[in-house]
């Protein structure tokens, strides 16, 4: 089995165990493209995606639209489409290009519908019946529509060449460019293998934006990066921003600026008034590439022809300021000119830190930083090792405890199972102590705190928004005290937090047999209600304890859940974007339904004479850890370390030093004898370098040395 067969069955897998995981009305299509799309939005390709089903037939039986999720952005400008094709066969295999055509013209057909009213016998009960009116209501600020091929099967061709719908806005022509992406089994795969990092943008001046810019080269040279000024034409800049939106932006930057469509007075005064006086009072911008291709103009001087992974760190409202002036105001961009500082990074291998930090630094006015949003900041560290060395209590089975995972960078969880999972019985009693129903991510972790601490409007604004408001009113603490780093008492809240959350969103349900179809606004609603009208009183120590919630909260929930539904269905407009406002949180707070009764949940409140907590001293999770440590060192097979040594010495990707560190090792297990500091620091660097590298030496490895 080749490594593209080995991905195709990891993705069946997974959507299999999602699907499980929903029990009734989950559909394998739509948790397909949820698993596919989750990579996406790592990747910075999208982001706040809701994920539904709308297919149009005709009375024949064809088929006249079809799509599996959308996304869109805050200010309307960028609509996202998703269709997905889906094969469930043993092995995979090729998807022709019609195919692609066709469901590329469905979800095509999907918005030309939509945005022209056309689709009027929509039901109001339809996922996307929100979705179609929010079309209508915003039509002139849509900008860019990207419509997402998503398939595990293997393409043959091309996607469809990008094209343009002209719809008529206050009697005028208004056009909306659209672009296809073709995202394949080999794609998807190659995104996997890099980590999920994003597809670089690619920018060809010479051919495709008016020709090369010119510009001056930094006198010094030095091995880190390499500089350039330039000047660039207002009318260039605006169709780089017309093409590619927010994707222009540095990813980390993207998620917490406000790169919004409104235009900025300053600026729009200037282009209008004083176009040539532009250059003088604008600072430009700041960006940052990985390669660039410099030529030789004909008049004399140099200029960039080409440049790969151009991104935007400082001066994304100038750019969006500059597109929409010229889109709303009509306004001639033939004599605005633009600034730019163009930094190369040199070392490839750093160019992810250094562009991160160039962004922080020319950004640092922001609350939040780039560093804080940073899987490595200590916040995530911490939480990630008080996930490992916690063991959730079981009230039926003492000796079965399980573990909340917490995965501060993609595909750990993955990562870990094929490394402590050396043989199927490991491999087993992994998924058994570590289930993958526990495992949790930050945009989770931000989701059950902001829903349970009375920001439901928040969690309504999509992951990566409700995080950064996490952020704001959590590491904002951390800076003003070093010592308020998460310990065991709020890690134990959180998965309390996050297992009314899970139950309420079981509650609620999925498909045919669910209330309704708010989900994803209904339960952070019903937990900031619940919380809000006890005042606080739930007892989170004891639903840690119990690992559930009790079956009278569960019935409160329930009624919750209806009652908090057919709240905001009664809202006269777009209840997604009703349910973003703190208004509606307002309002939902001065209603009492009458068949709520807190006296039935009053065993489920704290009672402070017995509410004891034990705060697990710092000392004792160092101990815990080195211990942690110690085991996967000692548990690591000895057939496995004889196969490390033999791959290590072969390909030289180990030193002399950690090979003999292996013979120790070895050694050391054999005898059962004790291991110093420095063989657990090696031997865990020695797996982790080998897992990199070679991570089918843990997947093969099948014998069981004890």
């Amino acid at each position: 089995m080749n490594e593209l067969e080995k991905y195709y069955n990891s993705i069946l897998q997974e959507v299999n165990a999602m699907v499980e995981s929903e029990e009734d009305g989950a559909s394998p299509e739509n948790k397909f493209t949820e698993f596919m799309v989750e990579s996406l939005i790592e990747a910075g390709e999208t982001e706040n995606v809701f994920i539904c089903t709308d297919i149009k037939e005709n009375d024949k039986g064809k088929r006249q639209h079809k799509i599996n999720g959308y996304a869109l952005s805050e200010t309307y400008e960028t609509i996202d489409l998703f269709i997905s094709i889906f094969q469930t066969t043993e092995n995979y295999s090729s998807v022709g290009k019609d195919d692609v055509t066709t469901h590329s013209n469905l979800a095509k057909r999907f918005f030309h519908d939509a945005i022209k009213g056309k689709i009027k016998d929509m039901e109001e009960s339809a996922p996307v019946y929100d979705f179609v009116r929010t079309l209508l209501r915003f039509r002139e600020d849509i900008v860019r529509v990207n419509i997402f091929i998503i398939t595990n099967g293997k393409t043959l061709g091309d996607p469809p060449k990008d094209t343009e719908i002209v719809i008529v806005v206050d009697q005028e022509d208004r056009s909306i460019f659209i672009k296809y992406h073709l995202w394949d089994l080999e794609r998807f795969y190659q995104l996997y293998t890099s980590k999920n990092k994003r597809e670089p943008i690619q920018i060809d001046f010479n051919n495709n934006f008016g020709g090369a810019v010119p510009c001056l080269s930094m006198v010094s040279e030095n091995e880190d990066y390499e500089s350039y000024l330039a000047i660039i034409a207002g009318n260039t800049l605006s169709d780089i921003y017309r093409e590619f939106g927010s994707r222009l932006l540095e990813q980390n930057v993207r998620s917490f600026l406000q790169f919004t469509g409104k235009i900025n007075k300053g600026i729009r005064d200037t282009i209008k008034k004083e176009p040539h006086m532009f250059l003088a009072f604008n600072n430009g911008i700041a960006a940052t590439a990985e390669e660039v291709e410099i030529i030789n103009l004909e008049n004399g001087g140099k200029g960039i022809a080409k440049v790969k992974d151009f991104q935007i760190v400082n001066g994304g409202q100038t750019t969006a300021s500059i597109f929409h002036s010229q889109k709303q105001d009509k306004s001639d961009l033939t004599h605005i000119f633009v600034q730019v500082k163009l930094t190369i990074v040199k070392k490839k291998d750093e160019f992810a830190s250094i562009v991160s930090r160039i962004a922080e630094y020319a950004n640092s006015q922001n609350k939040v930083s780039v560093a804080d949003l940073s899987s490595n900041h200590p916040f995530h560290i911490e939480l990630e090792k008080l996930s490992r060395l916690t063991w959730a209590p079981n009230p039926t089975n003492r000796n079965q405890q399980t573990r909340w995972f917490y995965e501060r960078a993609r595909g750990q969880y993955k990562n870990e199972l094929n490394k402590e999972g050396t043989t199927p019985a490991k491999r087993k009693a992994f998924e058994i102590k570590t289930p993958k129903n526990q495992l949790f991510q930050k945009e989770l972790l931000a989701k059950f705190y902001n829903a349970w601490n009375l920001f439901p409007y928040f969690v309504a604004r999509g992951s990566q928004k409700n995080y950064i408001e996490f952020l704001k009113n959590y590491i904002d603490v951390l800076r003003n005290n070093k010592k308020q780093l998460p310990n065991s008492i709020f890690f134990e809240d959180a998965i309390a937090m996050g297992i009314l959350f899970k139950t309420s969103e079981k509650e609620y349900g999925v498909g045919g047999k669910a209330i309704g179809d708010l989900r994803f606004l209904v339960v952070p609603y019903t937990l900031s209600y619940l919380n809000e009208i006890t005042n606080k009183k739930i007892d989170l120590l004891k639903i840690w304890k119990n690992q559930a919630v009790s079956n009278e909260l569960r019935k409160i929930i329930q009624k919750l859940l209806e009652n908090i539904h057919h709240f905001l269905k009664k809202y006269d407009g777009l209840v997604s974007e009703w349910g973003k406002k703190e208004d509606c949180w307002k309002e939902l707070k001065t209603k009492r339904f009458n068949d709520i009764d807190l006296e039935f949940i009053k065993n489920d409140f704290i009672d402070e004479k017995n509410q004891k907590r034990y705060l697990i001293e710092d000392s004792t999770i160092q101990e815990w850890e080195k211990q942690n440590q110690l085991n996967k060192i000692k548990n690591t097979p000895i057939s496995l370390w004889k196969k490390i040594w033999e791959w290590g010495k072969t390909t030289k990707e180990l030193t002399l030093h950690k090979l003999n560190i292996i013979e120790e090792i070895i050694s050391k297990i054999k005898q059962n004898l004790s291991f110093r500091e420095t063989h657990i620091t090696n031997g865990l660097e020695i797996l982790d370098i080998t897992f990199e590298k070679n991570p089918d030496l843990f997947l093969d490895n099948q014998e069981n040395d004890f």
